[in-house]
C-alpha cells in the first residue's frame, strides 16, 4: 500500500522516534530512492524518482538541499525546519535555542541564487491571531520569526482547511491552539509556479496537522510535498494513516478532512462537544480500519498464495 510514492516529489517527516540507521529500511518501504536526515535525526526527507537531491546545510534544527528537476532542467532549494522549544513548558518557546537555526537561515538566504522552499515547524506564531487561549502573544515572542520572513524575503503560501496547525489537547481552559506549522517561498519559487496551494490535513498520531504543498504550471510538472510528525512508536501505522488520507480515494476520506475536531477554525465552546466530536472521529476511524481488514481478506480469499505479488507484499508489510 505505500508503493505510490511516485504521487509525491518529497516526503518528510519529523520526529520520527526511530534510530537513524533504520532509515533505509523505510526508504526501501516507501520505494523512495533516496533518504536524508539531518544530524540529531529529527528530520527525515525521502526524495523520488526524477529528482536528484544533494545536501548543501545541515544542523540540529535543519536540513537543506538542493534539488534539481532531471526531466525539465531546473534548480530550487528545499529547507525542512524543526526548531527547538523550551525544555521547561511546551508552551514557552527558547529564543536563544532557536539562534542558530536563525543564523542558519540568514546564511542560506545570503548567497540564495534558486528558488527556495521553507517548510516545517517554527515553534512560533507569526501573530496573534495564530494562538488563541491560554498565555497571550507578545512582540518579543513572535519577532524573530517576523524577522526572518522580511530579511530572507520570504512570503507565506496560501492554505486551506484549520487556520492552526497544532493543540494540546486538552479542554476547558487548558486548551491552546497554534499555527507553528507553515511553509515559506521565495519570489523565485513564486515565479516558478504559477499555483502553489497548501493543504492542512486532520492531526493522525500526533498534535500536529501534516501539510500537503501541491505546485504546479502550464509547463513544469507538478509535485505533491508532504510533510507529518510521527510522533508514535508505530512508526509505519502513522506513516500508512497519512498515506491513506492524501492517497487513497476511500469513503472514509472525505469524513476526516471535514471532521470539526480536525477541521475547526476556532476551539471548541465546552469539553462536552469536543468529546462528541472525538467519539464520532474515533468510530469512523475503526470503521475505516474493518473496511481494509474486509478488503485484504477479500482478496487473500479470492487469491490466496497464488496471487505472487499479493502475497509478497502482505509478507512484506508484516
Amino acid at each position: 500500500m505505500l508503493n505510490n510514492f511516485d504521487k509525491f516529489g518529497f516526503i518528510a517527516l519529523l520526529e520520527p522516534f526511530q534510530q537513524v540507521r533504520t532509515i533505509n529500511r523505510y526508504r526501501r518501504r516507501l520505494s523512495a530512492p533516496e533518504a536524508f536526515h539531518n544530524t540529531n535525526g529529527k528530520i527525515w526527507l525521502f526524495v523520488n524518482n526524477g529528482l536528484n537531491a544533494t545536501l548543501i546545510s545541515n544542523s540540529d534544527q535543519q536540513l537543506s538541499l538542493m534539488v534539481q528537476n532531471l526531466g525539465m532542467d531546473f534548480k530550487f532549494t528545499v529547507t525542512i525546519v524543526y526548531a527547538k522549544i523550551s525544555c521547561v513548558c511546551v508552551c514557552v518557546c527558547d529564543k536563544e535555542n532557536r539562534m542558530n537555526l536563525w543564523d542558519n537561515l540568514y546564511s542560506l538566504s545570503s548567497s540564495m541564487t534558486k528558488p527556495w522552499i521553507v517548510i516545517g515547524d517554527f515553534n512560533v506564531v507569526l501573530n496573534g491571531e495564530e494562538k488563541i487561549w491560554c498565555i497571550p502573544v507578545t512582540a518579543a515572542y513572535i519577532e524573530d520569526l517576523q524577522n526572518c520572513t522580511e530579511s530572507f524575503d520570504l512570503s507565506q503560501i496560501s492554505f486551506k482547511g484549520s487556520p492552526f496547525t497544532w493543540c494540546n489537547g486538552k479542554a476547558g481552559d487548558n486548551c491552546i491552539f497554534e499555527r507553528l506549522d507553515r511553509i515559506l517561498q521565495n519570489a523565485k519559487l513564486h515565479n516558478l509556479f504559477s499555483h502553489t496551494e497548501v493543504e492542512h490535513l486532520p492531526r493522525i498520531g500526533s498534535d500536529h496537522a501534516p501539510m500537503l504543498l501541491f505546485c504546479d504550471n502550464k509547463v513544469r510538472k507538478p509535485f505533491k510535498f508532504l510533510m507529518f510528525w510521527a510522533e508514535h512508536k508505530s512508526f509505519m501505522d502513522v506513516v500508512q494513516k497519512n498515506w491513506d488520507l492524501v492517497y487513497f480515494d476511500n469513503p472514509f476520506v472525505d469524513f476526516k478532512r471535514k471532521s470539526k475536531l480536525c477541521g475547526a477554525k476556532k476551539p471548541f465552546e465546552n469539553r462536552a462537544v469536543m468529546q462528541k466530536e472525538r467519539t464520532e472521529y474515533t468510530t469512523y476511524l475503526r470503521l475505516e480500519e474493518m473496511y481494509w481488514q474486509q478488503k485484504v481478506g477479500h482478496d487473500w480469499f479470492k487469491s490466496g498464495d497464488r496471487n505472487i505479488r499479493f502475497f509478497h507484499s502482505l509478507v512484506k508489510e508484516g
